[in-house]
């Protein structure tokens, strides 16, 4: 569950960033890394369990 809030977090900051900092494309592309990797850790722990 902890790694839903933590990915919730991360997209709201990545949002954030991209409408405040349009311009700062490193600190977007670093969010979007992390948000990225972040699902797919999710997915494959789902698909472990059998959730899916």
């Amino acid at each position: 569950m902890a790694d839903h809030d933590e990915l919730d977090k991360l997209e709201h900051e990545l949002h954030k960033v991209e409408f405040n900092r349009p311009y700062d494309i490193v600190e977007i592309r670093k969010l979007r890394e992390k948000v990225q990797d972040l699902k797919n850790k999710n997915q494959e722990t789902e698909l472990a369990f059998g959730k899916v």
